[in-house]
């Protein structure tokens, strides 16, 4: 050993350094397959895709997921008669080959295949033990073809493992069934799109409550305190049956494989699929006694699809008139604009001077207070097209007597000066205002009829009150001049003077 050159002394530690990592690295992948589950569509493994097992779709049950998701690529109800019927998993491989993709198929396929894989587990009671069995290992699907799915070597998505674990994290936190729910129908989730729901409750002839079935698209019948409706009778199942709201079948009652079955007007229904249920049918569960009446209401869906309809014709005369003047697709038909931070004592030929570049000015309305009869610092502006109330809102940030103003898109329309309404406009300060509209021909303000019932006699004075100015005085309209040398602004000037003078230093 020491005749050894150093060259050979460092091939000798390299060679023992390579042996060690290599008995590392075995050592890590022994430890990794202790901790995955490997399966593949040749290995016959109930987690494979291609491995045995019911499974519906679109109102078919297929012997496999894989021939459901190869009928999923098709249309044709004739080759889902095929497929159905097929035990040959090479010709199902055949006809999968022959099918185009549709269109999204990559981005739609995991979503079905998530669907048909809950199905799968969802019907077969053995299947979801096993695979609650395989406890927190990896599952890994090995697929050389497909490295979305599956994976090989450490490479790969395995979108198929993972979607298999999430179905198990799911039986074991006894979510599965609820999670079923949800994808193998299509729930009816929209507010007022649902008919209002009630069960009357039946027992020897007698009506013994009365329920109403709101805030959920589902509702689970059976025996477990999470049910939503609880049963005691000893043939009722733990989950018994599931009532749900589905977006284009309506009203369905679904059993869910119990022993005792579910049962619409006496007759029995075929567990896990959808039974359309109508107003007055009757629902029995198993051998109990009592019977549940159901009454639906439709009025609030008519509703709703009444002012849906509205809404509808209301956009077809929007489009029409955008022909005509395709700014009204910008503005959504709206010619008003709302002007804010205004001058308060601003004249409505000052604001009309400076809008009337942008189009034909059919109402200009300056918002007063009902109380005092003053401007609340604000406009709006009513155009004869949308294209002219757009281009006003170019102005947003000009300036009037040193104010910077604010225009924008009225969010709503407002009744006519004279009607009594509520302003609910924002004056100079931004300040949620309330008034009324003095239109610009006539700039006396509208007093709501409510004031003049008050006691027009002044108050009490009190010490050091200045007078009361007479009702000719009070009533007469001051000049800008004036208004500019009141007291008030000559405060406000002397601030500013201040506050310059603290910058300047």
């Amino acid at each position: 050993g020491t005749n050894m050159s150093k060259a050979e002394q460092h091939e000798q530690r390299r060679s023992k350094a390579e042996a060690a990592i290599e008995m590392e690295s075995d050592l890590l992948q022994q430890q990794r397959k202790l901790k995955q589950h490997e399966f593949s569509d040749d290995s016959a493994d109930f987690l494979s895709i291609q491995a045995p097992a019911w499974v519906a779709h679109d109102g078919m049950v297929y012997p496999s997921v894989y021939h459901a998701l190869v009928a999923a690529k098709s249309n044709d109800r004739q080759l889902h008669e095929e497929l159905k019927e097929l035990l040959d998993i090479d010709r199902v491989k055949e006809i999968d080959a022959s099918l185009p993709a549709p269109d999204n198929w990559p981005r739609d396929k995991l979503r079905i295949i998530e669907k048909l894989l809950r199905d799968k587990f969802r019907r077969d009671r053995e299947l979801r033990d096993f695979l609650a069995a395989t406890g927190d290992k990896d599952l890994v699907y090995i697929n050389p073809d497909d490295f979305v799915l599956g994976s090989l070597g450490g490479k790969g998505q395995n979108q198929l493992g993972r979607l298999l674990q999430e179905i198990r994290a799911d039986v074991k936190d006894n979510t599965e069934l609820e999670k079923w729910i949800v994808t193998a129908f299509d729930l009816q989730t929209a507010k007022g799109e649902t008919p209002l729901t009630f069960l009357e409750v039946h027992k020897d002839g007698q009506v013994v409550s009365n329920q109403q079935l709101k805030g959920k698209p589902y509702y689970i019948f059976g025996k477990l305190e999470t049910c939503d409706i609880e049963m005691a009778h000893g043939s009722i199942s733990r989950q018994h049956a599931v009532l749900l709201h589905d977006k284009s079948q309506g009203v369905l009652l679904v059993d869910l494989q119990s022993k005792a079955g579910t049962f619409i007007n006496k007759q029995r229904i075929e567990p896990l699929v959808g039974t359309k249920v109508a107003h007055n049918d009757t629902l029995t569960f198993g051998a109990s006694t009592r019977s549940y009446k159901v009454v639906l209401d439709y009025s609030i869906v008519v509703q709703t699809l009444q002012q849906k309809q509205e809404s509808l014709s209301k956009e077809l005369q929007l489009l029409d008139k955008a022909v005509e003047d395709p700014m009204l697709l910008v503005t959504g038909g709206v010619t008003t604009v709302y002007v804010g931070n205004l001058p308060y004592d601003v004249e409505d030929s000052e604001v009309r001077e400076m809008f009337e570049n942008c189009g034909k000015i059919k109402e200009l309305r300056l918002p007063v207070d009902r109380e005092t009869g003053k401007k609340r610092g604000m406009a709006f502006i009513t155009f004869d097209t949308a294209q002219a109330a757009k281009k006003a809102t170019a102005l947003n940030g000009e300036d009037i007597q040193g104010r910077t103003i604010k225009v924008n898109i009225a969010e709503n329309s407002r009744k006519p000066a004279g009607e009594g309404s509520r302003g609910r406009g924002r004056g100079a300060s931004g300040a949620p205002g309330r008034g009324q509209f003095a239109s610009s021909s006539n700039s006396i303000p509208v007093v709501n009829p409510r004031h003049r019932q008050r006691d027009p006699s002044p108050p009490p004075r009190r010490q050091n009150d200045h007078p009361v100015r007479s009702s000719n005085q009070s009533s007469r309209r001051e000049s800008s001049h004036d208004r500019r040398r009141s007291p008030s602004s000559g405060r406000s000037r002397s601030r500013s003077r201040r506050r310059r003078r603290r910058r300047s230093r």
